[in-house]
Parts: C-alpha cells; structure tokens; sequence
C-alpha cells in the first residue's frame, strides 16, 4: 500500500524525458479516472438547450413580474439564484394522441395567449397549468458592477466565482445553457424555447398591437424561457375521472442556468476539470504509446531507406 504512492511520487519528480519512456505508475491513471467519474455525476433526466444571448430592444410584459427569475450568477444581495426548484402539472398524452402538450393548452384552455387593454393586462385568455415561463438574466456585466459575489460569500460554487471574475477581467459570455433535471422514475417530457422580449409579447399577447421597438428604445439581457411539460405515462383512475387539473400531481423539477466558456468551444465551467483531466489521461496515454510509434516508424523509414539504397545500387 505504501510503494504505490512513493512510486506516483518519484515518477512525478523524473524529468519530462524519462517521464515519457517510463510508463505512468497505475494508481495515478486510477486517481484520474476517479475524478473523471466523480466531476460528472448521473443522478437524473437532464434536457439541455444552448442558447445565444444578445442585447435586444427591451419590452414591456406585465406578466414577467409574477415569474421567476433566474441569473447566471447568483447572488443574495439581488435575490437572484442560478439554480430554481421548480413544479408543473404534466399534461397526459395517451398512447394513439396526436396531440401536442401546446395543443392540448390550448383546447382546454382557450387560445394562447393574453390581452393587453390600455397598457394594462385584460382577463388572461389561458392560464395553462402545463406551461411556465422563466425570466432570464443574462446581464453578468452589471451584476459585477454592482460587486454581487466579490469576495464576500454570495457566489456558492467555484464554477460560480470563476465566471464572476472572468466577466470582471472582461471577458464576454456569448453563450449560456439551460438544463432541466428531473428524477429518473418521473416519465416527463419538457419542451423549452427561449424567447427574446419582443417574440414573448407576441407569444403572450396575439390580439394586441405588437409593441414599438424604435432606435430609442432601451436595450436588454433579458430573454423568457417559455417550459411546457407533458407525461406519457397513463394517469391514474383518479385523475382519470378528475374534472379539474389541479387533481393532477405535480412534477417537481430543478431548472440550471450556466454560461458556456465560448460560442465554437460550449463547455459548461463546471465541467472544465473534466475536460483538463481527459486531456491529462489522453496526454499522459500519448506520452506512453509515442515512444513505440516513433521506433515501428523509425523501423519502417529504415527499412525503406535501405531498399531504395538496394535499388540504386542494382540500377548502377
């Protein structure tokens, strides 16, 4: 047990050279792969979007006030979290129904949509218990002006920290990804789409004026993320003779908002030690096989050298 970790040691202190020749001692390969399978653990259903965010021309939504928001960075000073734990009703689709979740939305509750009278929004037109919405804040620049998780305990997570100061050393996230868990024995369905403001009214409201965007208009982070979540497991006896969509039980869910590293490498940070460890072990794997490649290719130039030596001496 204790020449293992001497010969990790010794190994590691050879110079690069020899480090090469020698094969890595096995309990240094174990290690790497234990971090591999412990920095990306599989406990639920996960669904995924990448999205590319972008300043658009900000618009007013009276509903957006009453949904959660979620921020890339989170913060207690601006009650803001990156992660939300979340609940919807599922809408069932029966085996042979060729029926969307949106559509059954609207055929048990009216049109998609609400009206905006007067500035002011009218009774809604559909309050569909298999949809919700999600404010997006994609402003990390202003959150580091305002100094939410310098250096004072508010950022909980190191991949949350190393974001926050990459934005402080001006560095500009192009692209973020939503991810929705759930747990594995819940059969749930989520269709997700991100909206910009101006897509989100029209979506919200389809019998109002679409709204001015003009040059003066002020500009936004903010996009919507629109969830509707749909079972395609039976209901039960109860629910089946149910009347109301409340009778229905509820799936509770976790909703993850992280900024990808850039638009042509989306890689989430918290995943970056996975990365650097398979470029570790595939280094470390290359370092064991090049000395045999550079001998068997040395061998075959030899060879070929020798032939084509063989041959001029024929000719001559």
């Amino acid at each position: 047990m204790i020449v293992l970790p001497v010969r990790v040691w010794a190994w590691l202190r050879l110079p690069l050279r020899l480090r090469i020749r020698l094969r890595p001692p096995l309990l240094l390969l174990m290690i790497l792969a234990l971090m591999i399978m412990n920095a990306c653990p599989c406990v639920a259903n996960t669904e995924i979007i990448n999205f590319v965010a972008g300043e658009e021309r900000e618009v007013y939504i009276p509903d957006s006030a009453y949904w959660p928001k979620i921020s890339a960075i989170p913060s207690t000073s601006r009650n803001t979290r990156n992660t939300l734990p979340l609940s919807l009703l599922p809408a069932h689709l029966l085996p042979g129904m060729n029926m969307s979740a949106d559509e059954i939305c609207e055929m048990e509750y009216g049109y998609a949509g609400y009206d905006v009278v007067g500035g002011e929004v009218d009774v809604p037109a559909r309050r569909c218990p298999y949809e919700g919405w999600v404010v997006l804040d994609l402003d990390l620049s202003l959150q580091v002006q305002n100094g939410d998780g310098d250096g004072d305990g508010e950022v909980g997570s190191w991949a949350d920290r190393l974001a926050w100061w990459m934005v402080r050393w001006r560095w500009r996230f192009e692209m973020f990804s939503v991810k929705v868990s759930w747990p594995a024995s819940t059969p749930a369905t989520f269709d997700m789409k991100v909206y910009n403001p101006y897509d989100a009214f029209r979506v919200l409201y389809p019998n109002s004026p679409p709204p001015s965007t003009n040059a003066n208009s002020n500009q936004t982070h903010l996009k919507y993320l629109h969830i509707l979540l749909s079972s395609s497991s039976p209901p039960s006896a109860s629910s089946l003779s149910a009347t109301h969509a409340h009778l229905y039980t509820p799936h509770a869910f976790h909703l993850h908002l992280t900024p990808l590293l850039h638009p042509y490498l989306p890689i989430p940070l918290s995943l970056l030690p996975t990365v650097l460890a398979i470029v570790l072990v595939a280094c470390v794997a290359m370092g064991g096989v090049y000395p045999f490649v550079r001998r068997w290719l040395e061998r075959v130039s030899g060879d070929a050298r020798r032939e084509l030596g063989e041959g001029k001496v024929k000719d001559d």
